[in-house]
């Protein structure tokens, strides 16, 4: 039976995690605290509510908790979809309470009903009763079938069955019906006679005989059958049949077959009178010893059946003829060499016996195959051959494994061997020897060349990679056009052209860019023309006495010029003079911009009052505001789905198309950017969101933050479950950061219609 526990002491909490609509377990902030020292085992519940007086509020039981945070749940108590559960948000609210499934079942205790106590079985029946007899189930109905019940002087009535243990005072006669006539009388006095009356097929009329064997007074047995073992006494009237073992005593009333009538035992020869055995007396079977035979003559062919199997070693053979020749006669059937002469004789004795001499066998004949490698005048049987053969050919390949094919294979040569040593002679050793032409290699290439130590040797790449380029440590004379090829002891650059002396004498060279930064002392520029100074172009006059001057050149000659009408300039509409101090400048534009006449400029740094101006995502600390005004969106989209709320852009959404369905609102700061970054912990905003509905009044069903679930505290207590038809909802939603994991609390109204 299920045990609801409840505390005075607990203590709403709230979700440390979200949870999903089939999650089993939720965490809290603090499990102890919604406990209230509870702990539950077994089939123990206790009742919390998540996000109490919200639209998702939902009933669970916490069916295991001993300590922590974590709970064990069961979904959907006491809701109109019972099992199914709702998605709640870290921070939902977590509170224990009763329901109304608690206060009926307490009034059902009141009205003091079984199924009000919840007794269900007969052992919770049992403990309620205080003066019951017995420890069974309850019995109900008035046919019950009662199993292994022991009854203390029950009234039964008239029972359909049952078994009776130990039962006395049961009047068989009268108590017990459907019992045989005189059954009842035998099982009152249990007597032969009264068992005789009971039964319907007995014979005779004496009393019961039991045990294996009994003693049968001058019975009377019509036609019996009598079988097994032992003595049969007294005079048998009748013909016996079958086999009898043993000793017969007494006499016989008939003597068939010659027994003696007079018998009183053991058949002896005394009892057979003579000739009165025939052959038809002796099973053909019997086997009767000789020894138990008194032959007056010997026995003769007659007395031996024709079946008979008598071994040749019961013969006595004559003195010219041994035992083991007399078995060679074994199956012969007539003399041996008549036998012999007619096989012989016959027209296909020179095709079916081959002689001695030169014989011509047909068909497959067969012979012991000799070991391979012998060499007699042994039969070489196919086996023999074919071991020959294969030892020769050996694994040698299918093209080569006959003469012929090798003979196709040196040409047909029968000089082979001179031939292939002539071609030979023709050959370049392995060892080395000395060419008689030229070698035209084709394009191919010789490789696996030694280093070279004589001028006629021939050299790889590398020794001539090495010799022209590789290694200029080996530099040991002055290059030239002509002469021996050497190497360059030491360079300058990488050029194709060598400088061997540090002040070489160069003829018209070509110097390119030159990238030295200082000639004889003299710093050089970068990127400038260089001029001579006896030249007249590009000269600069010299600079004494002609201060206030500007340079001028009329195409030849550089000078020294004076300004005619020089006027003072001006800054905005401000004329300044040569050498004076500028305080105001009047009319003036800086990068586009027009700096306002008599105006204060706003600091970063200082407080300012700010009449009929816009601020762009400012952050003020405690600003007073006076009439201001919000941005708002009007956009001709029908409400559906989920709506993504910009809160940096704007604090009025309208949606002036109909509705065509619930919608889900979650608020965020713009397209990739969270609400949760651009509020601090105790920051709050406040949207509106306004709907237009045709005649479905569709509404909000749920509310998000950053696409996360957040619970709202809706206006009234009551979240909406229906909107207004044929005209405009409005909703507002005041969202206030509690915490930086993060955690919101939520202030929700509407929907309030605007028609």
């Amino acid at each position: 039976m299920t045990v609801r526990k409840y505390s005075s002491r607990s203590q709403q909490t709230t979700l440390s995690s979200p949870i999903t609509s089939t999650a089993t377990t939720m965490t809290v902030v603090n499990g102890a605290s919604i406990m209230g020292g509870k702990t539950l085992t077994g089939t123990q519940t206790y009742t919390v509510v998540i996000d109490p007086d919200t639209a998702l509020e939902e009933i669970v039981d916490v069916t295991l908790y001993s300590s922590g945070n974590t709970l064990t749940i069961t979904r959907g108590v006491d809701g109109p979809t019972p099992g199914t559960g709702s998605a709640h948000s870290a921070g939902a609210v977590v509170r224990h309470m009763a329901i109304g499934r608690d206060y009926q079942e307490a009034n059902d205790h009141i009205e003091g009903t079984l199924a009000g106590h919840a007794a269900t079985t007969s052992a919770e029946l049992r403990g309620v009763i205080s003066d019951e007899t017995g420890t069974g189930s309850l019995v109900f109905g008035t046919s019950p079938t009662i199993t292994s019940a022991t009854l203390v002087t029950p009234a039964l009535g008239t029972p359909a069955s049952g078994t009776l243990t130990n039962a006395t005072g049961l009047p068989i006669s009268t108590g017990v019906s459907g019992l045989g006539t005189g059954v009842a009388t035998f099982l009152g006095t249990p007597s032969s006679a009264n068992l005789r009356s009971a039964l319907t097929d007995e014979t005779g009329t004496g009393a019961a005989v039991f045990g294996t064997s009994p003693t049968i007074a001058t019975p009377t047995i019509t036609s019996p059958t009598i079988t097994g073992t032992g003595t049969i006494a007294g005079t048998f009237t009748g013909n016996l049949t079958g086999n009898v073992t043993g000793t017969v005593s007494g006499n016989a009333g008939t003597v068939t077959n010659g027994v003696y009538t007079t018998d009183t035992g053991t058949v002896t020869s005394t009892m057979i009178a003579n000739d009165t055995i025939v052959n038809a007396d002796i099973n053909s079977s019997a086997q009767v010893a000789y020894g138990k035979l008194a032959l007056t003559n010997s026995v003769v062919n007659a007395d031996i059946n024709a079946s008979a199997a008598i071994e040749w070693t019961k013969i006595a053979p004559s003195s010219t003829v041994s035992a083991t020749e007399l078995g060679y006669l074994d199956g012969v059937t007539s003399a041996v060499q008549t036998q012999i002469d007619s096989k012989l004789a016959t027209s296909t004795a020179s095709s079916t016996y081959a002689p001695l001499a030169s014989p011509a066998l047909t068909g497959t004949p067969t012979a012991p195959t000799a070991t391979a490698g012998t060499n007699t005048t042994q039969v070489a049987t196919t086996a023999f051959v074919k071991t020959a053969v294969d030892n020769i050919v050996d694994a040698a390949p299918g093209a080569l494994d006959t003469l012929n094919e090798l003979a196709a294979a040196m040409g047909d040569d029968p000089n082979f061997a001179t031939t292939v040593t002539n071609n030979l002679a023709t050959k370049l050793p392995l060892a080395g020897g000395t060419m008689s032409g030229a070698i035209a290699m084709g394009g191919s290439k010789i490789t696996g060349l030694g280093t070279p130590t004589n001028n006629t040797d021939a050299a790889t790449k590398l020794y001539a990679d090495t010799i022209l380029v590789g290694a200029p440590g080996n530099l040991t004379g002055p290059i030239t056009s002509v002469g021996a090829l050497t190497s360059v002891a030491a360079q300058t650059g990488t050029g194709s052209t060598f400088v061997m002396q540090n002040t070489p004498t160069l003829t018209t060279p070509v110097l390119g860019v030159a990238t030295a930064t200082s000639i004889n002392g003299t710093t050089i520029p970068s990127s400038k023309t260089l001029v001579a100074t006896d030249s007249t172009t590009y000269v600069v006059p010299s600079q004494t006495g002609n201060s206030g001057k500007y340079l001028t050149t009329d195409g030849t000659t550089s000078s020294w010029g004076t300004v005619a009408g020089y006027s003072a300039p001006t800054l905005g509409s401000t004329s300044i003079a040569s050498g004076a101090t500028v305080s105001n400048v009047n009319a003036l534009t800086i990068n586009s911009t027009t700096i306002p006449t008599s105006k204060t400029l706003v600091d970063t740094d200082s407080s300012q009052t700010l009449t009929n101006k816009t601020l762009t995502s400012s952050i003020e600390n405690n600003p007073i505001l006076k009439s201001p005004e919000e941005r708002y969106t009007v956009s001709a989209t029908a409400a559906t789905g989920t709506i993504n709320y910009d809160a940096q852009t704007q604090g009025v959404l309208y949606y002036t198309t109909n509705a065509s369905g619930n919608w889900t609102l979650n608020i965020r700061g713009a397209s990739g950017v969270t609400l949760d970054s651009i509020l601090a912990v105790g920051d709050s905003i406040t949207v509106a969101f306004l709907v237009t509905n045709g005649a479905t009044p569709y509404y909000q069903t749920t509310f998000q933050i950053d696409g996360n679930l957040v619970s709202v505290r809706w206006s009234g207590g009551t979240a909406p479950s229906a909107g207004n038809a044929s005209g405009i909802d409005a909703y507002s939603f005041t969202i206030i950061k509690t915490a930086a994991t993060p955690l919101y609390t939520v202030l929700g109204v509407g929907p309030v219609k605007y028609a």
